[in-house]
Formats: C-alpha cells, structure tokens, sequence
C-alpha cells in the first residue's frame, strides 16, 4: 500500500496557514539551514542523516522480528545539534562578502534560539520524514543550554517624563495610551480612529481579532489623559462620527508603515507580505525609535 508523502513545501505551507506569517516560515527555512550547516560540520548531508535517523527509528528485522526504535541515538545527534548552535565555530563559513577576507562564520546562538530553531526541525523530521521523539526523549538525552536570566530595570518616573519630553506629539499619544490600556505594542501600532469610543466614558478601544496576539477580540480602556492627547493627534477626525468609514478614520494612528489592499499587486505584496508581517515590522521601528528617545534620558 502507497503511504501518503509530506513534502517539505507542504510542511511550510502548514506553517504559514495557522498565523499567515511569512516570518514563521523565514524561521523554520533558517531552522533547516543551520541543520544542513550542523550536517555539513559532522561530514554529512541532511538527508544521509535522516536516513541514519530513520534506520534507527525502524531497523532491520532480526530473525522476522523488527527490533525497539533506537530512538536514544536519534536524541543523543539532536543533542550534538543543540550544542554545536551554543558555540561559535570560526571555521564554519556561513557567508561570503564581496569584499576579499569579508567572510562571516557560524556564531552562537541563544538559549530562546536554540530552542526555536530544534523545535521546528523537530517537526520537519516527525512530519516529513516519520522520525518521531517524545517530550520525554528530549527531556532524557536533549541538552539545551540554560536561558540567562536577566532581571529587566523598570523605567524611572524622571525617565519617563523625559522620554516622553522628547517624542513627537504622535508617539507621546502612543505611550499615554499603552500605559493606560496595558494593550501590547504591536496592538497598539494597528489602532484606527474607529477602534476608539470616544462618546463613552471611560474611553474604550475595541481590539479586533485579526491584530491580536491571541486572535481573539477584546476590549480595553485608556486614562482621561490619554483621551486628551488622542485629541490633539487626531485633531478633526476627533469629532468625526464612531461609524464614521471616510479614509482618514480608517489610516492607522501610529504605524510607520501601513498594510496594503487586498487588491494590491505591489512587488511587496506579490512576495506574500501579510498584515502580520506589517505588525511585525512596525514593532521594530518603534522599539528602535523608543531606544533612541531613552538614550535621551539616561
């Protein structure tokens, strides 16, 4: 009987399906990268590993028995994976510049990375290729550096006002309001005019499903001081209606960039540039921005 085959193009599609973020299956093509770098480094390629995993997965029968799954071994090279991507390897060229003697070698990863990038191989080789190893199996032989735990220094009330002195009216408004709602940033960057309830007191913004890191809707309320900030950002549309559907209640506040149409046929948007990946991007130029504005206040 024909088994059904699980292609590696397949097993990134499925990736892409639940969160339709294009960065999670960056991730997951990095992931299979630095395996291949890992093979490579043992003398091997991927697939000659995988066949030594699936070998040992279902061996050979023995007398018309077939024995146990070797899955230790497969969990004792998976472990030599995690650890060859916790040490710099200046012999391991992973790109080569245009300039002479410019080469960039494999360098260490974090403990988070670590874990991010075994975990999508594990997947590809359960999904793909039928090598399966258990939470328990990983527990047993896996060895993952510890993650290094730094306590986070809250921002000083002196700081904060001096960040907030030095930002432009429109990110001053952003901070009034994720101060107040304690909605997460990247939440906050895909807020419209129409999201706000201005005719309710206090103030509530409606979160819609597709913005949220949980894709679910919800609710939350921000400060009168806030209010008085969104004011002045939004100067004429403030008084706009709550069904109002012009243009200008439909722009997001904050972004640096916006999503584009459905109907786009951008060279962005032919490449599967999604409003996740647009939430993502308009994240880093803001934390990049607020790194800036608290070099001002150190």
């Amino acid at each position: 009987m024909n088994r059904e085959q699980y292609s590696e193009k397949e097993w990134l599609v499925d990736l892409f399906t639940p969160s339709e973020s294009s960065r999670t299956v960056i991730v997951a093509k990095t992931s299979l990268k630095i395996f291949d770098i890992f093979c490579k480094h043992q003398g091997v390629s991927r697939e000659q590993i995988i066949k030594k995993y699936q070998k040992w997965f279902k061996p050979d029968k023995i007398d018309g028995e077939r024995p146990d799954p070797d899955v230790r071994s497969i969990c004792i090279s998976l472990s030599k994976f995690t650890q060859f991507m916790n040490e710099d390897h200046e012999d391991v060229v992973t790109s080569v510049n245009t300039k002479p003697g410019k080469e960039s070698t494999f360098k260490k990863k974090s403990p988070k990375t670590i874990k991010l990038y075994f975990g999508f191989v594990k997947s590809y080789l359960r999904k793909c290729h039928e090598i399966k190893v258990s939470i328990e199996d990983i527990k047993d032989y896996v060895i993952f550096p510890k993650k290094r735990k730094i306590t986070r220094q809250p921002i000083s009330l002196e700081q904060l006002k001096q960040i907030m002195n030095e930002a432009n009216p429109k990110r001053r408004a952003l901070y009034y309001v994720l101060v107040s709602s304690g909605m997460r940033l990247g939440e906050a960057l895909t807020l419209t005019k129409r999201n706000f309830h201005f005719e309710e007191t206090p103030v509530r913004i409606e979160i819609e499903a597709e913005n949220t890191k949980t894709k679910e809707d919800r609710s939350t309320y921000i400060s009168s001081e806030a209010v008085e900030k969104m004011k002045r950002v939004l100067g004429e549309i403030y008084q706009h209606k709550p069904e109002c559907d012009c243009m200008e209640c439909s722009k997001q506040i904050f972004a640096w960039i916006e999503p584009h149409q459905p109907e786009c046929d951008c060279k962005k948007c032919s490449r599967g540039i999604t409003m996740s990946d647009v939430q993502t991007i308009n994240v880093a130029y803001e934390d990049q921005y607020f790194g800036h504005l608290q070099v001002f206040a150190l």
